[in-house]
Formats: structure tokens, C-alpha cells, sequence
């Protein structure tokens, strides 16, 4: 079992590192403004081709390979969402290894526990699908399961939990919608309090990513001082 200070610093650790994505990318694209016959020429080029035109998202870059930065900060975002989601997990797998009465209920086939040597494998069984079963929920619900396996006050996270949600919801329509806002990311919106957007396609710029960033690290951050406090 990990500290869960060592849990914070790995996850948080690949979410800066994330960061600097878009970085490389836009030393590529200065290096081309500057010379056409750069390397990196044809690898914009070719992926400008295929991006979508919404990508274009600068207010005074206006150039087709531009469109690279706008679709890595959306990469980005995804991976960013996965490793808060993945700590949130290393978060409740660590406390239900501690207390794994916390979890109630877990039902095994007989063949499984025909296979499984110990009660200790058993319980480690059940801890790792219980964790993972909390990020099928909605976002509300897995909060609150969340909070309660930890024992903590449903304030906690209650002031940054709406920009995790809409950077949450930003992700899922990047992965399963090509960015176009939907009904569905609506709805989630409106579970959080959160005005829908006008605009029918949504992206990702560094300082709608910067913002998402330190929220999450605030989130990760509160998690962290709040098992330290009451676990260790």
C-alpha cells in the first residue's frame, strides 16, 4: 500500500508533465513560421489536414497548422480527466485496503472463490471492483460514494466538484462526440448548476486547460490532506 502522498505526486506528477504537450508543439510551430523548409513542415501539414476546422481556436493565429495545438490540448484534456479519475480510485483502494468493511456487500461466482487461495485475495478482489465500479456512476453519485468511503463532509469538495464535471463532460464529448455539444452534456451541466454553452463546438486552449489543471490538483489535493489527516 502506497502513502497517499505518494499516490498525489505520481498522479499530479503526469498531469503537469501532460502540460507540456502543447509546449513542444508550439516550439515546432514557431520553428516552421520561421523556416518553411522546417522538419516539421509535412507533420503539420498532415495533420492540419485531418484535424476539424473548430480546432482553430487562437484569436490571432490564423493558420490551418495552428489547428494541431487546439486538437493536442484536447488530447490532453482527455489524459488529464483519466489520471484525476485513476487517483480517485488509488484513493478508495488504499482506504478499503484499510478498511475494507467499508464496501458492504460483494458477491463472487463460486468459481472464483474456488480459485482464489486465501481470504486476503478474496478481499482484494472485491476492493479493486468496488473501486472501479464507482467510475461508471454519474459524476454526483460517485462523488458521494466517494466522499463516504473516506469519511469525509460533503463539502469538501463541494466549490470545485461543477469545473471537474463540465471538464469531465468536455472529455466524454471529445472521446464519443468529435467535440459537438449534445443533449448529454447538457444535462450534466445542469447537474452541477453549470450554464450550457451557446456554440455548438467545443474545444480546448491553454487557459481553459490551465484552469482545468489547478482544479483538479485542488480536488487531488483536498483528498490527500483529508485521508492524511483521518487515516494515517
Amino acid at each position: 500500500m502506497q502513502s497517499f502522498d505518494s499516490l498525489f505526486q505520481v498522479r499530479a506528477g503526469r498531469i503537469l508533465a501532460l502540460s507540456r504537450i502543447s509546449q513542444i508543439a508550439i516550439e515546432g510551430l514557431s520553428q516552421l513560421s520561421k523556416d518553411s523548409g522546417s522538419k516539421f513542415q509535412p507533420l503539420f501539414s498532415f495533420m492540419a489536414e485531418h484535424i476539424p476546422a473548430h480546432h482553430q481556436n487562437h484569436p490571432t493565429i490564423d493558420i490551418p497548422e495552428y489547428k494541431v495545438i487546439g486538437f493536442l490540448d484536447g488530447l490532453t484534456l482527455i489524459a488529464t480527466i483519466s489520471e484525476v479519475e485513476a487517483y480517485f480510485q488509488d484513493v478508495v483502494v488504499d482506504v478499503l485496503r484499510l478498511h475494507p468493511k467499508k464496501m458492504g456487500k460483494s458477491t463472487f461466482e463460486l468459481q472464483e472463490l474456488l480459485e482464489m487461495g486465501t481470504l486476503q485475495e478474496a478481499i482484494e478482489l472485491a476492493i479493486q471492483r468496488h473501486a472501479s465500479g464507482l467510475m461508471f456512476k454519474k459524476p454526483n453519485d460517485y462523488k458521494k460514494d466517494l466522499l463516504s468511503i473516506i469519511s469525509a463532509d460533503g463539502n469538501l469538495l463541494e466549490d470545485a466538484w461543477p469545473g471537474f464535471v463540465e471538464a469531465k463532460a468536455r472529455r466524454d464529448l471529445g472521446v464519443h462526440n468529435g467535440w459537438l455539444v449534445n443533449d448529454i452534456y447538457r444535462a450534466k451541466l445542469r447537474d452541477v448548476n453549470l450554464p450550457p454553452p451557446s456554440v455548438e463546438a467545443l474545444t480546448v486552449d491553454h487557459s481553459y486547460l490551465y484552469g482545468v489543471r489547478e482544479n483538479c490538483i485542488k480536488i487531488m489535493k483536498r483528498l490527500k490532506n483529508h485521508c492524511e489527516s483521518t487515516f494515517a
